[in-house]
């Protein structure tokens, strides 16, 4: 678990050339970003 600017952000990673960047509210998850990991890694700004 990773923080971005004091929130709690996850990172499930689905297989080796994807992930999902996701946040936990209460009893709501929110899907951030969707990452192919064989992109340019200056694009993730998850990372």
């Amino acid at each position: 678990m990773m923080t971005t600017k004091g929130k709690s952000i996850r990172k499930l990673v689905i297989t080796k050339h994807n992930k999902v960047y996701y946040r936990i509210n209460k009893n709501e998850i929110y899907i951030l970003a969707l990452f192919e990991t064989r992109m340019n890694p200056k694009r993730n700004k998850y990372e």
